[in-house]
């Protein structure tokens, strides 16, 4: 079966979780036997067109027409950034380019992810070829499946703050009229795909309360998770809690220093703090930090070296004030056998069981972070937790994930 896989940002360009895994999709699909070609955005700088070899999949770039690139928002001030959005929304110069690749790989499937940046008027393309293909009795119907990764079709942000007990219609912090007709737009633009898969329940829900997808065939499969290691993990001497993302003030990071600074624990466990990652507030994390026992960064890592880090945690902590669906980090976490400290946030919840895969505290509230690391800290069982968290990512790997695409596909 011929794919086409269609992500915003992807390989060297990606910069969260979601792109992680279309990227892990994208490879194991292809190492699987099927045709799979990846169509996504570059700069200028990036060249326009690469192809992979062997099993992995084929690569198709181009360069969205808008003010700047995706990823280089951060860089740009309000105004432009709201008139980038607005061109994006309605891209039809995208649109068609991208319309041009589908008619030359003609896949049997189109499987889209985030589509901010290449535009929202992608799937109007899809639904375009579907109906050409309907018309001329090809003897291929094209199916379009939709992965919905975050609440970017919410909010232009992707970023939601947590809501205890969920989010009804319309509660939206600020600009309510404004969301209300962005959350309509969304609605139109992307129509009903075929099939709609969501990482977690939670937000299935969130977006059939708003009448996503009202046509389309819903499913929620989990993210894979890495392969697990294949033996248990000894309890350290001393707790030793990890940070895995962002250093952005959305990922909680200070209600985590704050409640670290709280709960003491160095000084009563001589326990540890590390976080890893970049962001544009890791200066200023770092200076809040400075005077607080057992906190170290270590930048970036990625591959062998991350791996090592979460081997070296004793618990990951996930402190985000906003919705998340499903954290890839705490996919990873589980697979290396680490409990997780976390959020009571989106999708979470469906994954850290209090005092099975690890503990819970209610968003944004520092003293409830501070209690759940000294109940992390306090566990008396470790080994149970971590095994419980391993055996969690030994139950949702990559080839039950490919089971459940394979079955979508051939569905849809």
């Amino acid at each position: 079966m011929k794919i086409l896989f269609v992500s915003n940002l992807y390989g060297k360009n990606a910069r969260g979780g979601a792109e992680r895994i279309v990227e892990a999709e994208a490879l194991a699909l292809a190492a699987s036997g099927h045709d799979v070609v990846v169509v996504h955005g570059t700069r200028k700088a990036d060249g326009v067109d690469g192809r992979g070899t062997g099993a992995h999949p084929r690569v198709v770039r181009y360069v969205p027409p808008n003010l700047y690139f995706y990823s280089d928002d951060h860089a740009h001030r309000v105004f432009t950034r709201l008139l980038w959005h607005l061109i994006d929304i309605f891209n039809g110069a995208s649109a068609r380019i991208f319309a041009g690749i589908l008619e030359t790989e003609r896949p049997d499937a189109v499987h889209t992810h985030n589509l901010m940046g290449l535009g929202f008027m992608i799937p109007s393309a899809i639904r375009r070829s579907a109906r050409r293909r309907v018309q001329t009795g090809a003897a291929r119907l094209l199916r379009h499946v939709h992965t919905v990764h975050d609440v970017q079709l919410l909010h232009p942000s992707g970023l939601l703050p947590h809501i205890t007990g969920g989010i009804r219609r319309g509660d939206f912090s600020s600009a309510k009229a404004a969301q209300s007709v962005y959350v309509r737009i969304m609605r139109t633009l992307m129509g009903s795909p075929d099939t709609v898969i969501f990482p977690s329940a939670f937000l299935r829900s969130l977006h059939d309360r708003h009448g996503f997808f009202r046509s389309s065939r819903k499913v929620v499969i989990t993210n894979p998770a890495p392969t697990p290691s294949d033996k248990p993990r000894a309890a350290g001497t001393s707790p030793r809690f990890l940070f895995v993302g962002q250093i952005e003030k959305h990922k909680g990071v200070y209600v985590l220093a704050e409640a670290w600074e709280k709960a003491n624990l160095n000084a009563t466990h001589g326990a540890t703090l590390e976080f890893v990652g970049t962001g544009v507030e890791e200066r200023s994390l770092r200076e809040r930090c400075a005077d607080i026992h057992g906190v170290s960064f270590s930048g970036k890592l990625v591959g062998a070296a991350l791996t090592a880090a979460y081997d070296r945690a004793s618990f990951l902590a996930v402190p985000s004030t906003v919705i998340e669906n499903q954290p890839t980090v705490i996919l990873e976490s589980f697979s290396r056998g680490t409990p997780v400290v976390a959020a009571i946030s989106g999708g979470i919840p469906e994954l850290v069981h209090e005092g099975e895969t690890g503990f819970l505290f209610e968003a944004g509230n520092v003293e409830a972070c501070a209690e759940a690391l000294r109940r992390a800290a306090f566990s008396k069982d470790w080994s149970a937790l971590s095994r419980a968290a391993r055996d969690w990512a030994s139950a949702h790997t990559m080839h039950a994930h490919l089971k459940a695409l394979n079955d979508i596909y051939a569905a849809a």
